[in-house]
């Protein structure tokens, strides 16, 4: 199984949790709820600070694990635990930096738990 690429993952990154339950009112007004899947799952939002080789490096892998059957493992660095992903969205990058001819960059991925 592939494994996602063990960037630092940022301060202020973020994981909360998805349940799939839906929460709606019948015609007669009371309160109906419904579970689209069996468990609560992971959803992941976190950065990277990288150079530009890191970056492209990181749109590969993206490019070859993009599409809901290409799954991975991702470890979130705050219980240092393995989760199976996909990503639900391609990494934006935000420039922060230019030396020279290097350019460094903030890199916001999107990941859920599959």
């Amino acid at each position: 199984m592939n494994q996602y690429p063990g960037f630092k993952q940022l301060f202020g990154s973020k994981a909360d949790s998805a349940d799939g339950v839906i929460i709606d009112r019948a015609a007669d007004g009371s309160l109906r709820s419904r579970s689209t899947w069996d468990k609560r799952r992971r959803v992941f939002a976190f950065r990277h600070a990288m150079t530009q080789a890191q970056y492209d490096g990181l749109l590969d892998f993206y490019d070859a694990h993009r599409g809901t059957d290409a799954e991975f493992d991702f470890v979130w660095a705050a219980d240092k635990r393995t989760y199976r992903c996909i990503f639900t969205a391609p990494p934006k990058e935000e420039v922060i930096e230019k030396s020279g001819d290097s350019l460094v960059f903030f890199v916001s991925v999107a990941l859920s738990e599959v």
